[in-house]
């Protein structure tokens, strides 16, 4: 409603100050309109890149997807709205207090099938024993029975539907780079390497996955660490 309201007041300013300068009807009517298109513009800019209006950004309000988590488009999706003044910011990216190690020297070779542990840069952890598809909707496309679906909150508009796969190869983690929209890279030991869309790579037991501009800590486990 707040923005409805500065809409509403803004194409009238508009309209008063093209009568004010005595404009012909044809030429006030044509600098209303093109009041209103600018704000439309402007709150659609603010929705993709906040996912809120002028009116919600005031009163510090954060409206974002339900299925998604990620700042909404003007459409008639299911959305679920957030008051900052009395909880934290949905979208807010916290780094985990507690790191996954990243030297893959820790684990031990044995019998028992080893998995991967996927580290999110919001804390998010999961444990795939097969496949992981990741991106800011993994659920549209269908995958291989028994694959791990991770989504992605995508506040930078970076990451694609279904970005990457990764699964556990003999001799290392295979990452396969499936979609153009945004970057796929790993980094080891603070150097990056490019994986070209609809190709794939194979990292070492540990590494970094950049989707995007979100960042993810891929680590190989077996059933039994070193306790000693």
């Amino acid at each position: 409603m707040i923005d409805l309201a500065l809409l509403i007041a803004g194409a009238a300013a508009a309209g008063a100050t093209a009568h004010g300068v005595q404009f012909t009807p044809v030429w006030i009517a044509a600098t209303v309109l093109l009041a209103v298109v600018l704000g439309l513009l402007v709150w659609f800019a603010l929705h993709r890149r906040f996912g809120a209006g002028f009116g919600a950004l005031v009163l510090r309000l954060r409206t974002v997807d339900s299925a998604t988590g990620m700042p909404t488009a003007p459409h008639l999706r299911s959305s679920r709205t957030f008051d900052l003044t009395v909880g934290s910011d949905p979208l807010r990216i916290a780094l985990s207090k507690d790191p996954l190690p990243s030297d893959a020297s820790d684990v031990l070779s044995s019998s028992t099938p080893a998995y991967l542990t996927i580290e999110l840069d919001d804390g998010r952890r999961y444990s795939v024993r097969r496949e992981a598809v990741i991106g800011h909707r993994p659920e549209v496309q269908t995958h291989a029975e028994g694959a791990t679906e991770i989504a992605l909150t995508d506040f930078s508009r970076t990451v694609d539907r279904v970005h990457a796969a990764v699964r556990l190869v003999p001799g290392g983690i295979r990452i396969d780079a499936l979609t153009d929209r945004g970057a796929t890279a790993i980094e080891i030991a603070g150097l990056r390497s490019d994986v070209p869309p609809g190709t794939s790579t194979i990292a070492p037991n540990a590494v970094d996955l950049v989707l995007g501009e979100r960042r993810l800590h891929l680590a190989r486990r077996d059933a039994m660490a070193r306790t000693s």
